[in-house]
């Protein structure tokens, strides 16, 4: 008799370290990062900076399969770069993609330079508007580059919300500009749907009972 149990138990046992190998060199060679950490703003890149190759991201990968436990945070706790093992093997780092490293003034101009060496430069800024909700703050600004078509940037503040109120101050300092503040309206929706649900399922619970 044919144990079909074991067949799909084996094929399991097999695949899900595949899949898992995969989806992780497949995101991370494509895109340096996957679903997870780009909701997280959490971006791979080579220690000195650039995009990571395919052969930095198969390493990670498949280390990923015996280090996604307690070895990981342990590694990203000890070292000085929080990198697990298989960062410090082929020299890669996660960032923050959304961070700013450092910023350069000018009397008319502007360069923000971010953890992942990107570079947005502003010939010239218009204006800027602060978007918020909790503790949840976005800093718009908008201006020209140097080619002098439009530039955009959004600087997310949920984990430097000091550093983006320094920053604040220092446009309105230096440019003479206005800054609004406005609500984050969707989330202010969301927020107030999710409580509406909420009393909703404590009504329909309380009736139910009463019905007994």
């Amino acid at each position: 008799k044919i144990d079909y149990s074991s067949i799909f138990g084996g094929i399991a046992l097999v695949s899900i370290p595949i899949i898992w190998f995969l989806y992780h060199f497949v995101s991370e060679g494509t895109s340096s990062t996957t679903i997870g950490k780009k909701l997280s703003h959490l971006s791979i890149i080579k220690k000195d900076g650039g995009k990571i190759s395919w052969g930095q991201a198969a390493v990670r990968s498949f280390l990923s399969i015996f280090e996604d436990n307690i070895i990981a945070p342990l590694c990203i706790w000890m070292t000085r770069n929080n990198q697990r093992i298989a960062d410090l093997l082929v020299g890669t780092l996660v960032v923050n993609r959304e961070k700013l490293q450092q910023i350069e003034f000018r009397p008319t101009s502007a360069v923000f330079c971010f953890h992942d060496y990107r570079r947005v430069e502003f010939a010239q800024i218009q204006k800027a508007s602060l978007h918020k909700f909790g503790m949840v703050q976005h800093l718009k600004i908008q201006g020209t580059g140097l080619n002098g078509h439009p530039l955009k940037l959004t600087i997310h503040g949920q984990f430097q919300r000091s550093q983006l109120d320094i920053l604040k101050n220092e446009l309105i300092q230096r440019y003479q500009i206005f800054i609004p503040e406005r609500i984050i309206v969707w989330r202010l929706l969301l927020t107030l749907g999710a409580l509406v649900l909420l009393i909703l399922g404590i009504a329909m619970t309380i009736y139910v009972t009463t019905l007994q």
